[in-house]
């Protein structure tokens, strides 16, 4: 779906549909330095070093103390697994609708021409077939000299 023709004045014009214009980029760098640290095995386990060994005793205080905070992360484990499964399947109803409506027709393609040069030209049209015919006849136009009108060109 891509042509890529050069223009008379000797420029490279990349002629092509894309599904958005913008990509929004992800600093997954930053994201991950601010999530790094966290706890170590000896601040969880220190405090309970010194809690003195009577016999069975410190079994059935472990139990009574951590028995119920087990339950209760295991019941907040489940939850959030069952919102994690409700929101991929919304997730994936939205991709198949939007991806349905811009193939169908009700959404317009952006098509854009990139030029070597830094140029960029941007026309939207509805339709799959009709984005075809308009790369084409985009890239017939720039292959012959004949200039887009910049004047309304996107950056």
């Amino acid at each position: 779906m891509t042509r890529t023709v050069v223009a008379p004045d000797g420029s490279l014009w990349r002629v092509r549909r894309r599904w958005l214009l913008g990509r929004p980029r992800a600093n997954w760098r930053a994201a991950y330095r601010r999530t790094r640290g966290g706890f170590e095995l000896l601040e969880i386990v220190g405090p309970l070093a010194d809690l003195p060994i009577v016999g069975g005793g410190i079994g059935a205080v472990l139990a009574v103390v951590l028995a119920p905070v087990i339950i209760v992360l295991v019941v907040l484990l489940l939850v959030g697994t069952g919102l994690l499964l409700v929101d991929m399947v919304l997730l994936l109803g939205a991709l198949v609708l939007g991806g349905a409506l811009r193939w169908f027709g009700r959404i317009p393609w952006p098509v854009v021409a990139d030029s070597s040069t830094g140029d960029r030209y941007v026309e939207y049209v509805s339709g799959r077939t009709n984005v075809s015919a308009l790369v084409d006849d985009l890239a017939d136009r720039l292959e012959a000299g004949v200039a887009p009108p910049f004047d309304s060109a996107c950056r």
